[in-house]
């Protein structure tokens, strides 16, 4: 089993690198595909070992179509020498878990598909948590919450791309006729760390809006509105988490459904608003 992963990113220095160390020790560095946007030299440097593939930022007009485009195409081609293919973001990390699985591979190897979806959550630093280091960040954040935007298409083979959140059939009827295979293996996991490190999500939104924003850990006008709900202190977290994990997985593993009407032919897990917040495992400690 072959496994490749690529990712795009602007700045974005230590969620590239963790990206990077992550994703070398499950599938090897030489598998790592990094579209540096605004031709960056500390990319290179960051995934030393890894492909890094160089992009201009004169604009940002139509930015996600090209960007989707892009990445979709990349993935497809790079199918032509790997049996799967990871599309996601340099804050998105896949692990399986530890009790299902020996490794990362087996997941892949005993869930043969066109297409992939991972069960995603958010991983979030609450009040008195202190700032990440380089240790792996599930041994320095304790809660979780699933979301359904990050319960997503994260890897499919030459019959497929990933795009949207979704995955997009190759062969616009494949879908519907029942030539595309697409799964959510019960153990693969999807930590979205956007929320993981205030100050870090700080000083992205700074470097994307090109302005000199204090950066403030205090000032939630920096990451928005739905930081409120990660936040929050005084929200239950369930201790049984095993048992949320696996009923969230039920619900979203047979939850598929189509885009917005015109794009019909993307196939997404269907919207559920869970806001329940987890303690993360303790056998997760290692994964991510």
């Amino acid at each position: 089993m072959k496994i490749a992963a690529i990712t795009m990113c602007y700045k974005s220095y230590d969620t590239l690198r963790r990206w990077h160390r992550h994703y070398s020790a499950l599938i090897g560095a030489e598998n790592l595909y990094v579209i540096s946007h605004g031709k960056d030299p500390l990319h290179q440097e960051i995934a030393a070992g890894s492909s890094v593939i160089a992009l201009p930022r004169e604009d940002s007009e139509r930015f996600e179509n090209r960007r989707n485009t892009l990445l979709g195409n990349l993935q497809v081609g790079l199918a032509q020498y790997f049996d799967v293919v990871l599309k996601v973001d340099t804050d998105e990390l896949l692990f399986h878990d530890p009790a299902l699985f020996s490794g990362f591979h087996e997941v892949f190897e005993r869930n043969p598909a066109d297409g992939y979806f991972a069960l995603g959550f958010e991983v979030y630093q609450r009040e008195g948590d202190a700032a990440l280091t380089d240790a792996p960040i599930a041994s320095q954040r304790s809660t979780g919450m699933i979301s359904f935007s990050e319960c997503k298409g994260v890897g499919a083979n030459d019959r497929a791309r990933v795009v949207f959140h979704g995955l997009l059939p190759n062969e616009p009827r494949a879908l519907h006729e029942g030539r595309l295979s697409v799964t959510m293996p019960r153990g693969l996991y999807l930590a979205h760390t956007k929320f993981a490190d205030f100050l870090e999500l700080a000083r992205a939104n700074r470097d994307r809006r090109g302005e000199n924003i204090e950066l403030d850990a205090e000032n939630d006008a920096l990451w928005g509105s739905q930081l409120n709900e990660y936040r929050r202190s005084d929200r239950p977290v369930l201790e049984d988490a095993d048992v949320h994990l696996d009923a969230m997985w039920q619900r979203y593993s047979t939850g598929f459904g189509f885009h917005r009407p015109r794009r019909k032919n993307i196939l997404v897990v269907k919207q559920m608003r869970v806001m329940r917040p987890f303690r993360i495992p303790d056998r997760f400690r290692d994964s991510f």
